[in-house]
């Protein structure tokens, strides 16, 4: 499976985009899909404290609440195993666009 310019598989996506809920409401994400609407997000390890993790879980319900399907990763999960990381995200997009 090939990952360049921002295209895995031949499905595209964006880096670093700001997805918006409503007006006032939105987040930069780490990677998304637009027409699928999956974000992919690629944490460094677990939130610092209760108020983070808290946040955290806020704004993925709300991303979830509003259509998108969120996919989070571990950074080491996706440096020892990029290629099962990848084919998990392209199953996910994939699923999304034949249920769309």
């Amino acid at each position: 499976m090939h990952v360049g310019h921002g295209k895995l598989g031949g499905l595209v996506f964006a880096r670093n985009y700001p997805v918006m809920l409503d007006e006032g409401t939105g987040f930069v994400v780490d990677i998304v899909h637009l027409e699928a609407a999956v974000i992919i997000e690629v944490d460094d390890g677990l939130p610092a404290n209760r108020h983070d993790a808290r946040v955290l879980a806020d704004r993925d319900s709300a991303c979830m609440e509003a259509g998108w399907r969120i996919i989070r990763l571990w950074r080491q999960e996706v440096e020892d195993n990029l290629e099962g990381c990848l084919m998990q995200i392209r199953y996910a997009v994939e699923a999304r666009l034949m249920d769309r």
